[in-house]
């Protein structure tokens, strides 16, 4: 099981308070066949919690950035254990275990009323190959 936390920036155009990431974008890295839990923290670009109450965040994996087919997909939930400004994304090993190992992209974004507001760009996801998974090709 992996957990990895990211910071997830509303990208207002808005100049970037100390502490905020300037580059939204985070790379993440798997091993085929584990459980990916994501962790968002969401910010304003001054570096103000937004309460995650009342959107809808969604996360998707492709194969490239091009790519238009979600291979996996997640709308996650509310963390307010860590704070109101939490959401968690779960990938099962069902869905990973299918993600060929190497390069492949994610994105995230938040829609409130009809408006589609992304916090984390296209960013890359390594997938790795696990001992049994991909690893031979029958013959």
């Amino acid at each position: 099981m992996s957990t990895q936390y990211v910071t997830g920036v509303l990208q207002t155009g808005a100049p970037r308070a100390p502490g905020v990431p300037y580059d939204s974008r985070h790379g993440l890295r798997i091993v085929q066949g584990e459980t990916l839990t994501l962790i968002m923290r969401v910010l304003t670009p001054g570096g103000v919690p937004v309460p995650v109450d009342g959107r809808d965040f969604r996360m998707a994996v492709r194969k490239n950035p091009r790519d238009l087919v979600v291979l996996a997909g997640s709308v996650g939930s509310a963390r307010p254990d860590l704070g109101v400004e939490y959401w968690q994304f779960v990938f099962p090993f069902e869905t990973t275990v299918n993600f060929r190992p190497g390069a492949l992209c994610y994105d995230v974004w938040t829609r409130l009323d009809d408006d589609r507001e992304a916090l984390i760009p296209t960013s890359p996801l390594y997938v790795s190959a696990a001992a049994g998974f991909g690893m031979l090709e029958p013959t």
